[in-house]
C-alpha cells in the first residue's frame, strides 16, 4: 500500500479519515435496510402494512442516495482525509455531511413524501429531504473545494505522488459536478417542475461524477497493485489519469451552447460519458494487469477490473431501454464499489 502508508498520513489525518469512514459505513449499512424494505413493501401480503402503495419508490430513493452519493462520496473524504491534515473548513465539512447523511435516511419519517426517480439521483419531493440534501452537498463542496487546491504543476516522481494527483483530479471532478448543477438550476429559473425539473438538474452534474469516481478508481487499483505500480515510470502512471479528466472541461462549455432543457444538451453528456470516461481507466487497469511486479496485487484489484470490463461490454451491447441498461451501470459502478472496500 503506497499512498496509504505515507509517513504524512499520520495521526491527525488518520482520525480525520475515520470519520469519514464511519459515515460511509453507516450510509452502507442504512442502504442496505432501505434495500430489505424495497423488497418487503413488494410482497403483496406485506406490501399493505406500509404506508402508501408508493412507499418501494420512497425506500428506493433513499437505497440509492444512501448506497451511491453519500457512500461514494463518503469514502471519497476518507482518501481526501489522508492526502493533508485537516483543519477547520475539513471538520465543518465532515459536520454537514454527517447531519446531512442522517437527514437524508430519517426523511421517510416526516410526512408522506412524493419520490421523483429522476435519473442519477432520484429525490423525494419532501423539503426535509431536499434539505438534508443541499446539506450534505454543502459538506461535499467544502472538502472537495479543500483537497483541489495545491500547486499548478504537481511533482510525479513516485507511486504516491501519481496516487495524490489522481485524490487531486478528483476533487477538482466534483467541484466541476456541483458547478454544473448550480449553473443547470439557475439557468432552468423556475421553467420546469417535479421530475423534469430534477432530471435535467443533475443531468450535466450526473454525468460529470462518473469521471470523478472513475478518478477514484484509478487511485484505488494503483493502491491494489503497488508491485506493478512501482514496475512503471510515474508519468506513464499519470498520463491516464490526467488524459481521464479533460473530457470534464469541455463538459464545462457545454451550458454556455446549450441551454439544459435543449435536446443537444442532454446528447452532448451522453456522447462525453459514453465515447471518453472509459479509455483511461481501463488502460490503466490493463497495464496494471499484465506487468509483473515484485509484490503480488491484492485479490480486491483483478475483480474490480473484471466488473469494470464486464460492465463496459454489457454497456456495448445495450440497444434501447432494457435491463442491460441497470446491468451495465451496476457492474461499473459495481467495480468501483469492490475497489473501494478492498482498499479501505
Amino acid at each position: 500500500m503506497d499512498f496509504l502508508s505515507r509517513p504524512e498520513s499520520g495521526v491527525a489525518p488518520r482520525r480525520h479519515a475515520t470519520l469519514w469512514l464511519a459515515l460511509a459505513t453507516c450510509a452502507v449499512a442504512a442502504s442496505g435496510m432501505f434495500a430489505i424494505l424495497i423488497a418487503l413493501a413488494r410482497v403483496p401480503a406485506l406490501g399493505n402494512l406500509f404506508p402508501g402503495p408508493e412507499f418501494y419508490r420512497v425506500a428506493l430513493t433513499l437505497h440509492v442516495n444512501l448506497s451511491q452519493g453519500v457512500w461514494f462520496m463518503a469514502f471519497a473524504g476518507v482518501l481526501w482525509s489522508l492526502s493533508r491534515a485537516p483543519g477547520a473548513i475539513d471538520r465543518l465539512a465532515w459536520l454537514a455531511a454527517a447531519l446531512g447523511a442522517t437527514g437524508i435516511a430519517l426523511s421517510v419519517s416526516v410526512g408522506r413524501p412524493m419520490p421523483l426517480m429522476s435519473n442519477y439521483l432520484p429525490v423525494l419531493d419532501s423539503p426535509a429531504f431536499l434539505s438534508a440534501l443541499c446539506l450534505f452537498g454543502f459538506g461535499v463542496a467544502l472538502k472537495s473545494l479543500t483537497s483541489a487546491a495545491g500547486p499548478l504543476r504537481p511533482a510525479v516522481a513516485s507511486v504516491g505522488d501519481v496516487q495524490g494527483l489522481a485524490l487531486r483530479v478528483a476533487a477538482v471532478q466534483v467541484v466541476a459536478v456541483l458547478v454544473l448543477i448550480v449553473a443547470a438550476g439557475v439557468a432552468i429559473d423556475g421553467r420546469l417542475e417535479g421530475h423534469g425539473y430534477f432530471e435535467t438538474l443533475f443531468w450535466a452534474g450526473g454525468h460529470v461524477w462518473q469521471f470523478a469516481l472513475l478518478s477514484l478508481l484509478m487511485f484505488c487499483w494503483l493502491e491494489l497493485a503497488p508491485g506493478a505500480a512501482r514496475s512503471i515510470h510515474p508519468r506513464k502512471l499519470a498520463a491516464p489519469i490526467l488524459l481521464g479528466a479533460l473530457p470534464v472541461g469541455a463538459a464545462l462549455l457545454v451550458p454556455l451552447i446549450y441551454g439544459p432543457d435543449s435536446g443537444e444538451y442532454f446528447a452532448a453528456y451522453t456522447g462525453l460519458m459514453r465515447w471518453t470516461s472509459w479509455e483511461m481507466p481501463l488502460l490503466l487497469g490493463v497495464l496494471l494487469f499484465l506487468r509483473r511486479g515484485s509484490k503480488a496485487p491484492a485479490p480486491g484489484f483483478g475483480l474490480s477490473l473484471l466488473l469494470f470490463v464486464a460492465g463496459l461490454l454489457l454497456g456495448a451491447a445495450i440497444n434501447g431501454q432494457t435491463t442491460l441498461v441497470t446491468a451495465h451501470y451496476h457492474g461499473t459502478i459495481g467495480a468501483v464499489t469492490l475497489a473501494f472496500m478492498a482498499t479501505s
